[in-house]
């Protein structure tokens, strides 16, 4: 009798070490994900302001891109911007002077 009375509060004892064991691995698991949910917090808040600013220098450029384009239209409709063959023969003629100098 007293030897199942041992048995059985051994038993319970490693059981209860057991349990204990799983409560401090669960509270490390815990701790990682609290870590985890920190850094991405972090990196999401980041990643937002990256967006921001990358949107807004691509407006900056798109507009500038638009002005060229408007530009380049006005010399091409303007007749008095295009060359004629001897005209652009000799212009590329002093151009390539310069190059060469």
């Amino acid at each position: 009798m007293k030897q199942e009375e041992n048995k059985k509060l051994d038993d319970d004892r490693g059981r209860g070490v057991l349990i204990e064991d799983l409560d401090v691995k669960l509270d490390l698991v815990l701790d990682g994900y609290s870590a985890l949910d920190k850094k991405i917090d972090y990196h999401h808040e980041e990643l937002v302001g990256f967006r921001e600013e990358t949107n807004f220098k691509f407006g900056i450029v798109f507009e500038k891109f638009g002005e060229i384009h408007n530009e380049l239209q006005e010399v091409r409709s303007d007749p008095r911007n295009k060359l004629d063959r001897k005209e652009f023969e000799l212009f590329q003629r002093s151009t390539n002077g310069l190059r060469n100098a």
